[in-house]
């Protein structure tokens, strides 16, 4: 019965996963190129992708500060448009600029 839980569980993560990228398998395409789809990165790549570690990343998203992401079982799967964003978001051009978007105030 688990053995066929898993296969049902991997089924539909592929399929939803086929729906955030064009699959080879898909396509028939060795050397896809994505046409309409946009790419999708997982949480190491996502990281490399931004500048930050995946550990850190994993931090912002569960703080809710994070690039928007697509949970898809226990895996993250973030689109580059959602990366880019996040990154245009936190364009800078001095120091002295507030440094967080969310930044709590201060009591007084």
């Amino acid at each position: 019965m688990a053995d066929k839980f898993r296969a049902l569980v991997n089924w539909r993560l592929g399929a939803i996963a086929d729906m955030l990228r064009l699959s080879p398998a898909r396509t028939g395409k060795r050397n896809m190129e994505l046409t309409t789809v946009e790419e999708a990165l997982d949480t190491s790549a996502a990281a490399r992708f931004v500048g930050l570690s995946p550990s850190y990343l994993c931090k912002l998203r569960v703080l809710g500060i994070g690039p928007e992401f697509h949970k898809l079982g226990r895996r993250c799967i973030y689109r580059r448009s959602a990366l880019e964003a996040y990154l245009a978001a936190h364009r800078r051009t001095s120091t002295a600029e507030a440094g967080r978007l969310n930044k709590p105030e201060k009591v007084t």
